[in-house]
């Protein structure tokens, strides 16, 4: 029997954010994908979009973050979807930062003030999954990087990239995302709420 990953059918899907939060808490992934509470949003959620957006524009209004978008390692498609691919019966959803349609390259920006290393790259899962879900419409990626966009608060409380750009190359584990997404929906299945939900 197909296990439901979401009370509403738009949701009942396979995501990388899905993912990550069920094995971070599954109790909020289900009140967030069962019973439909909004989530908390935080200044450096709210930045990271306000910047992938930026990215996608190509510059910005302010003159040092415009100048980091332009040294910015950039494939030909920014923002790029994933096709409609399925793990089993379920669809996998999301977009790549950045991909090339003929290098067959990959890239991912994360901004934040924790770091990331090698490690956390290998053991991070999000690039192997958009690697995983083209090889199922036949696109074998070639390299796979992530960049990391150091940011602090300024005297004011206000996220400000530090200027600075690491990257992180990934060799992408198809099998090793495959069982991750697989105990994922096994989790959901034998996951027991602590209310009753009704539909």
């Amino acid at each position: 029997m197909r296990v439901k990953l979401s009370s509403d059918p738009s949701r009942d899907n396979i995501s990388f954010s899905k993912m990550s939060l069920f094995e971070r808490s599954p109790d909020e992934y289900y009140k967030r994908y069962f019973l439909l509470e909004k989530s908390f949003v935080t200044k450096y959620m709210k930045f990271g979009k306000e910047f992938m957006e930026e990215v996608e524009a190509g510059k910005s209004d302010d003159f040092a973050r415009n100048m980091i978008i332009q040294a910015l390692p950039k494939q030909n498609i920014l923002e790029y979807p994933i096709p409609n691919v399925k793990h089993g019966e379920y669809q996998i959803v999301g977009s790549l930062d950045s991909y090339g349609d003929e290098t067959l390259d990959v890239e991912e920006y994360k901004t934040g003030r924790t770091a990331w290393d090698q490690h956390r790259v290998d053991t991070h899962g999000q690039l192997d999954l958009y690697s995983y879900a083209l090889s199922l419409v036949g696109i074998e990626t070639k390299k796979t990087r992530l960049h990391w966009l150091p940011t602090y608060d300024d005297d004011n409380g206000n996220v400000t990239l530090t200027g600075e750009i690491y990257t992180f190359e990934r060799e992408v584990d198809h099998e090793k995302i495959k069982k991750r997404i697989d105990a994922f929906i096994e989790g959901v299945k034998n996951y027991k709420p602590r209310k009753k939900l009704t539909f």
